[in-house]
């Protein structure tokens, strides 16, 4: 471990001072899949709120007009493309794309899922819920 903080050095030490050392608060990158969804995106803003690095995953056809006007109305002065924010591609579906996506991550935040209440969608609904939360 390095420390890079140090308030004393022993140049300036007399014989009674002690010897301290303070390490620097490291943060935690957070994956949030289902970003752009219900869920995943008010994770997002509160996150950003705090100062937080986000990691959010998007599949490629997500449109982002929805989590901008979150990130611009909630009086944080962010957008999609705050550096705080790193927009990954991928789907929990495809497993390559989900170990890319986690890389450098010490949480993951799993707000991904389907909703829907038509029939012919169920299939695809049941693999989305279930398969991308294992």
């Amino acid at each position: 471990m390095i420390l890079n903080s140090c308030p004393a050095t022993l140049n300036n030490l007399s014989g009674n001072e002690k010897f301290k050392f303070s390490l620097p608060k490291q943060k935690m990158k957070k994956l949030i899949t289902g970003a752009t969804g219900l869920v995943g995106s008010h994770l997002l803003v509160d996150l950003i709120k705090k100062g937080e690095t986000v990691k959010a995953l998007k599949r490629g056809k997500s449109n982002l007009a929805g989590i901008n006007y979150l990130l611009e109305s909630n009086s944080i002065n962010k957008n999609i493309s705050d550096p705080l924010i790193e927009w990954v591609e991928g789907d929990v579906l495809d497993l390559p794309s989900l170990e890319s996506a986690i890389e450098g991550v010490d949480e993951v935040y799993h707000c991904a899922a389907m909703v829907s209440f038509h029939p012919e969608k169920s299939k695809r609904l049941l693999k989305t819920n279930i398969e991308g939360t294992k």
